[in-house]
Order: C-alpha cells, then sequence, then structure tokens
C-alpha cells in the first residue's frame, strides 16, 4: 500500500486541553514498557490481521525504546493510546506509530495525543512529519486538522549530508 508524507512546520494550531483525570507518561519503567509494548502489539494485530506475540514485540523494541520517544496516554491506570517518533534532529523528526484502543476511538484522543507530541517535538526540531495511508480518510482528516500540510518532494538521508 502506497504511503504519502505530511510535515507539520509549526505549532500555531490550538491545542486541545488534557483532562485533568489525564496523563501522558513517558515510557522509562519495565511496567511502562509492558503497556506500550502491549497497546503496539494490538494495534499492529488489528492492522495486519495476523495475531503478534507479545514476546517477538518486546524483543523488537528493546534495543530501541529509549530512541522513539514513547508516550502513553493514560486514564485510572488503563492506558488509552500511545505515540512514538524516530530520527529526530535539528531539521525534523518523524512520528512513527500513534494509536488509541479501539473503545476510545472517536472521542478526540488521536488529535490530543498527536497535537500535544508533535508540539514537543516542534521544541527540538523544524518540522515533524509521519507517513500514512491516503486510503485511511480518518488519519487523513486527523492529520490535516492538526495542521500537517502533504509533501509534494522529500528525502530521508542517512549519515552525513553535504
Amino acid at each position: 500500500m502506497a504511503k504519502d508524507v505530511l510535515f507539520l512546520k509549526d505549532s500555531t494550531h490550538q491545542y486541545p486541553v488534557l483532562p485533568t483525570d489525564m496523563h501522558i507518561v513517558p515510557v522509562h519503567s519495565p511496567e511502562e514498557r509492558r503497556l506500550f509494548a502491549e497497546l503496539r502489539r494490538d494495534f499492529l494485530t488489528e492492522e495486519s490481521g495476523i495475531p503478534i506475540d507479545l514476546d517477538t514485540v518486546q524483543r523488537t523494541l528493546e534495543p530501541i525504546i529509549d530512541a522513539i520517544l514513547p508516550v502513553l496516554l493514560m486514564r485510572d491506570g488503563r492506558v488509552l493510546g500511545m505515540v512514538s517518533s524516530h530520527f529526530h534532529s535539528a531539521e525534523g523528526a518523524m512520528i512513527n506509530m500513534l494509536a488509541v484502543r479501539k473503545e476510545y476511538r472517536g472521542h478526540g484522543l488521536g488529535a490530543l495525543l498527536l497535537q500535544t507530541y508533535a508540539n514537543r517535538l516542534l521544541h527540538h526540531s523544524k518540522t515533524v512529519g509521519l507517513f500514512y495511508s491516503p486510503e485511511n480518510e480518518a488519519a487523513k482528516r486527523l492529520y490535516k486538522g492538526a495542521g500537517f500540510e502533504k509533501a509534494e518532494e522529500w528525502v530521508m538521508a542517512y549519515g552525513e549530508t553535504e
């Protein structure tokens, strides 16, 4: 499936206020890592239609978990959603996964997570990008509503550039 890339270059959009009973928690502790891995597994299984083993997800995450800056959206000890990113630099960062548990979708939690997280990334990077499937109309509305714009041309470079 083809993917498009969208970029956000400023944080001038109005950001939703986090309800007092919800918390955005950076993933650090072993318990937070487990909760993050569980939601990632659930989301990947839902997207692919193929059951994915939690141990496999945890092993895959272990070497990169600190680098992807994961956070959890929590209420009363329950994980409602998560977001993470990669390729952080002064020039840009890429959000690599945004997920809200199915039973909590449609209540603005994806927008809350996306906008709060992107705003944090913009404190350190000029732009924030993400990939999405253009066929996913709900994702397109969410991202464009948060101020992301389609990139007509972009380059992803590894290592040193001239």
